[in-house]
């Protein structure tokens, strides 16, 4: 078998040929003593970790979309009144959008080309944290622009 790790290959014929495969780990035929996991043996914990973290984001948008109808007429005809009873207001949240929007444009250019990336990866990035920050709502410390 080509790669083995029982069959010498030319480049550690001065070390031993053997090397131990437990449960524990693997020992080197470099360093007998030392004790380590195989290479990938992190895999199976990322998986492990993403499926609980998609779980429990599943659970949070089920108890979200069971309560959806309760509160959501009574907070969009909230939002519509007050924007009808102060158009101002809405006009300002308007300008302000596009004002930000505007400059996000030349800055999100400039941190890509510090980032290394292609300035196109820099608007997609800004495109798609103004989208999901508008969305998921943002935090009075949380810094998106």
């Amino acid at each position: 078998m080509c790669g083995s790790p029982t069959e010498p290959s030319s480049a550690n014929k001065n070390f031993s040929t053997t090397r131990k495969h437990d449960h524990i780990g693997t020992h080197t035929a470099a360093y007998p003593d030392v004790d380590r996991d195989p290479f990938f043996a992190f895999i199976p914990k990322l998986f492990a970790f993403g499926g609980r973290l998609i779980c429990h984001e599943v659970s949070i948008a089920q108890r979200a979309v069971g309560g959806f109808p309760s509160w959501s007429k009574g907070y969009m005809t909230d939002t519509f009144q007050f924007y009808k009873t102060n158009p101002r207001t809405l006009y300002d949240e308007i300008i302000s959008g596009f004002t930000v929007a505007i400059m996000q444009v030349p800055e999100s250019i400039a941190f890509s080309f510090v980032a290394g990336v292609p300035p196109l990866s820099g608007l997609h990035a800004t495109f798609w944290m103004a989208t999901i920050t508008g969305i998921l709502g943002g935090k009075p410390g949380m810094i998106s622009g």
